[in-house]
């Protein structure tokens, strides 16, 4: 799968200081990928702040090529978070995304 050289700004990966109203708190484990190892979350609900907590870390991150598409469709545009050992989510570019690093 090709990717962007655009990386994300590191910044986007810090958590947030506190949900709000706005803000969507998931974990990474309970998205289910496509059978590429792609999850596409869409913004029908305007949700500006979202957190994905995981144990994986993010090992590649930017926004997708033209030629990269997922089985809901093309996602080029579209952020993307890598994670070891999959999945790579993908999410519009107007959500601020929080990776939180999963506490047992």
């Amino acid at each position: 799968m090709a990717m962007a050289e655009t990386p994300i700004d590191s910044e986007t990966l810090t958590p947030s200081s506190a949900e709000g109203p706005d803000q969507l708190a998931l974990s990474l484990e309970d998205l289910l990928p496509d059978a590429n190892g792609n999850v596409v979350l869409f913004n029908d609900a305007g949700v500006t702040e979202m957190s994905i907590v995981s144990e994986k870390p993010v090992v590649d991150s930017g926004i997708a090529g033209e030629e990269v598409a997922a089985e809901v469709g093309n996602v080029a545009g579209m952020a993307f978070y890598s994670f070891d050992s999959g999945p790579t989510l993908y999410c519009p570019l107007d959500v601020h995304v929080s990776i939180i690093p999963e506490t047992v």
